[in-house]
């Protein structure tokens, strides 16, 4: 049960990251069809955090120590890069999911993710 409670609220925090990017920087971030579209941003933005970022982080380990974990943040950047590249790619989906200015609004959007993804792992405690 608590397995499932986690997966959930994780689900809840990227979703709410989402959704304030959008919200707070609608200049950075282009979402259409608003529900439908969260929902499935917000599964496969999940599924990236939870499978593939911990991945990432044990390959650049050392990466992340020299450079006292600002490193992160370009992890951060590869998993909103490959969301955008599945979410372009995948058909019938009829989503809009698109960072306008390439790297500057990447970076932008990483750093909000991240700083919201912080606070409310922080405050519900998912580990």
């Amino acid at each position: 049960m608590n397995f499932i409670k986690k997966i959930i609220l994780g689900i809840l925090a990227s979703s709410l990251s989402v959704y304030a990017t959008v919200y707070y920087f609608p200049e950075y971030l282009t979402v259409e069809w608003w529900l439908y579209a969260f929902a499935i941003i917000w599964i496969i933005f999940w599924i990236l955090n939870y499978f593939i970022k911990p991945i990432l982080k044990i390959i650049s380990l050392p990466l992340i120590f020299i450079s006292a974990w600002l490193f992160t943040f370009l992890i951060n950047w590869a998993v909103i890069y490959m969301t955008e590249y599945f979410i372009k790619w995948m058909p019938n989906l009829w989503v809009v999911f698109h960072i306008n200015w390439w790297f500057l609004s990447y970076i932008i959007v990483a750093i909000v993710l991240w700083t919201i993804n912080y606070i409310t792992h922080w405050f519900v405690d998912i580990k």
